[in-house]
């Protein structure tokens, strides 16, 4: 999609055209696939002088994969624009039109320049509400007075979540593709694997035109599903027009050479097995007409669970056509059982990191802040034995000495564990402290 369909059919100049000075905040719904991180920059940018524009996505991949598409779909708008991305262990960003930030590197920057140089701030998949995004739209709502965009899924308890935090922020839905068939189970799948090689190989063999893609929750699944519609096409002599390619975490170099190639390959159908990983991926074929979802997905413990409603949803809308079919390999009823979106990581994550953010940053009481979720009681509790534990607070919640020596390490990266930022406040004061940082550093290089 260009800039010109962009801006006329999904109404993305409606958002730039309002965006005014002042503290204004604007809710966008629409699905990663719309790409309103390319797009809303440029025309942020045509449409407004001396533009300086910071952009958060979820993941640093993101932040790369972004501030790289940008600079070639502008060349191709005539429009262009210099970007860059910034990420955690970055030195501070130059000046650029677009600085592409995940979470934490935002916040890194805002502690290291104790302000926010930005002209227009966007912020996706506030769906996700991870905790340092939720952290983000906090500080955010304190000390920026710019105009700001939210981009979530059009799913109204996504749009009611930011409208409860951000009360008269403007919602502009955009218009997203129209899925004209969802397919159904009859009665639940006795074997996954065998009921997504037969719906991709009928697809294949009875649909028109247009590129597939398949949703299930592990690697292992995913070799074993194109392992048999290889089988199947091979032994049904139908195999020479169609890909069948993966796409999952850590793939090998090769392994993603040859995905790109079946993209760019002309003519011909490709099948993309795929992890949840490609639900939010922005790079796959303009021709995808056919979505088959497992429903499944992996949780960060590794463990198989059901997706969310909004997974499902955001997954259906990877068509790239009017008219695309989704065949979900569960039933109707199992889909109404499942529950609307994840619950905010703040609700069931430790809290530690994110207190001792806040107590750095001079919050003198935790209770009565102000963010989209609501810190858990039991959950604050924790962090603040955790953190008195360290010796980083005292009895009565307040930063200790060691804790103000080391405050300014805890704004710039909040991201590192309070153990470790404990470690350091009590090596200065043990004349250990090149030692403490060697191990520290050392332990999250093996992190990353």
């Amino acid at each position: 999609m260009n800039l010109a369909q962009w801006s006329i059919i999904q109404n993305g100049a409606k958002i730039v055209a309002h965006m005014g000075t002042g503290n204004n905040a604007y809710i966008i719904a629409c699905y990663s696939n719309s790409r309103p991180a390319v797009m809303l920059p440029l025309l942020i940018q045509m449409n407004h002088t001396n533009t300086n524009i910071a952009v958060v996505v979820h993941t640093e991949t993101a932040a790369k994969r972004y501030s790289k598409e940008i600079e070639e779909t502008s060349k191709v708008a005539g429009t262009p624009c210099s970007s860059q991305c910034f990420l955690r262990w970055d030195s501070l960003p130059i000046d650029s039109k677009c600085t592409y930030f995940t979470p934490e590197s935002f916040l890194k920057a805002f502690g290291q320049q104790q302000e926010i140089p930005y002209t227009h701030i966007i912020v996706l998949d506030t769906h996700e509400r991870l905790q340092w995004g939720e952290t983000v739209l906090a500080v955010l709502k304190k000390v920026y007075t710019g105009p700001l965009v939210l981009c979530c899924s059009p799913l109204p308890k996504a749009i009611g979540y930011l409208q409860d935090f951000y009360e008269g922020a403007s919602i502009i839905a955009l218009q997203d593709i129209e899925v004209v068939d969802m397919h159904y189970l009859d009665h639940p799948s006795c074997n996954l694997v065998d009921t997504a090689v037969d719906t991709a190989v009928n697809i294949s063999s009875m649909e028109g035109d247009g590129h597939i893609i398949m949703f299930l929750s592990t690697r292992e699944e995913v070799l074993l599903v194109i392992r048999g519609i290889n089988d199947r096409l091979q032994s049904q002599q139908k195999g020479g027009d169609v890909s069948v390619v993966p796409f999952y975490k850590a793939m090998k170099r090769e392994e993603l050479e040859e995905l790109y190639d079946a993209l760019d390959k002309r003519g011909g159908r490709t099948i993309i097995v795929a992890t949840a990983m490609a639900q939010d991926y922005t790079s796959l074929p303009p021709d995808i007409k056919y979505v088959v979802d497992s429903g499944l997905q992996t949780s960060q413990e590794g463990k198989q669970i059901w997706a969310t409603k909004l997974d499902c949803e955001i997954r259906a809308n990877r068509v790239s056509s009017t008219g695309g079919k989704v065949y979900r390999l569960f039933t109707e009823e199992m889909f109404e059982d499942l529950i609307d979106m994840c619950p905010a990581e703040v609700m069931v994550d430790k809290l530690d990191q994110v207190v001792l953010y806040w107590l750095s940053l001079g919050v003198k009481n935790i209770l009565t802040l102000e963010t989209p979720s609501k810190y858990p009681q039991r959950l604050l509790s924790s962090a603040l034995t955790t953190l008195h534990h360290a010796s980083l607070i005292s009895n009565d919640g307040q930063l200790t000495r060691v804790a103000q020596s080391v405050s300014s390490l805890s704004i710039c990266l909040p991201f590192i564990p309070t153990r470790f930022i404990a470690a350091i406040g009590h090596s200065l004061s043990e004349s250990c402290t090149s030692q403490i940082l060697s191990i520290v550093a050392m332990e999250l290089a093996w992190r990353t």
